[in-house]
Formats: structure tokens, C-alpha cells, sequence
């Protein structure tokens, strides 16, 4: 299958263009990425103590992907509390229920009349 002229994207990263092959679906957040990293390349070159094009890609890429492992630690951790939250809520009500059979006398049966 061949490719048309609309599945490629140029990218500008360090004053430079890259033409991409991507599809429709992923074009925007492609564009939203590379220019989320040209910011970070930029910032790196700015500040001048990484010199080099391939040093600050480098740098500018472990610190993506630090961001990111930070990012999947802290959605981990909440998942994690939410869980346990649910569970502690599931506890309550199984305690209330239980309170409420008590206080009606142990009757489990349920009275239509």
C-alpha cells in the first residue's frame, strides 16, 4: 500500500525540519509532542551547559522520559489509594448493613404486609 502526501508530517526540532510518516488519528498529538520537545531541546541549549546537538538530545530525552516514569509512579500510587478507598467504603457500608440487621432484631426476612 502506498503512502499519500497526507500521511507525513514536518516536524521543527533545534531549527532543523523532519518529515514524519503518521496517520490522521496521530497527527495532532505528534505535533503537540514534537513541539513539547523542541521546547525542552531549546531550554537545554539556552542554558548552555549541555553543548552539542546530540548531547542535548540525549539529556533533553532522559529527562522526558524521567518526567514520564514520575508521571506513571504517581498515577500508580493513586490507583493504588483509590482501591483501597473503595475497598474501606465497601467495608463501611457491609458494617452498616449489618448494624441495621442487628438493630432490627436479627431479622433477615423482609416484611411486605
Amino acid at each position: 500500500m502506498s503512502r499519500q502526501e497526507n500521511d507525513f508530517v514536518i516536524l521543527k526540532l533545534m531549527d532543523k525540519e523532519f518529515k514524519v510518516t503518521c496517520s490522521e488519528e496521530e497527527r495532532e498529538g505528534l505535533l503537540e509532542s514534537a513541539a513539547y520537545l523542541n521546547r525542552k531541546l531549546n531550554d537545554l541549549r539556552k542554558r548552555g551547559k549541555v553543548i552539542g546537538p546530540d548531547r542535548v538530545a540525549i539529556t533533553a530525552a532522559l529527562n522526558i522520559s524521567h518526567e514520564l516514569y514520575q508521571c506513571r509512579q504517581a498515577l500508580e500510587e493513586l490507583s493504588s489509594s483509590r482501591a483501597k478507598e473503595g475497598n474501606g467504603d465497601l467495608r463501611v457500608l457491609r458494617q452498616r448493613i449489618e448494624a441495621v440487621l442487628d438493630c432490627a432484631g436479627g431479622q433477615n426476612e423482609i416484611n411486605l404486609s
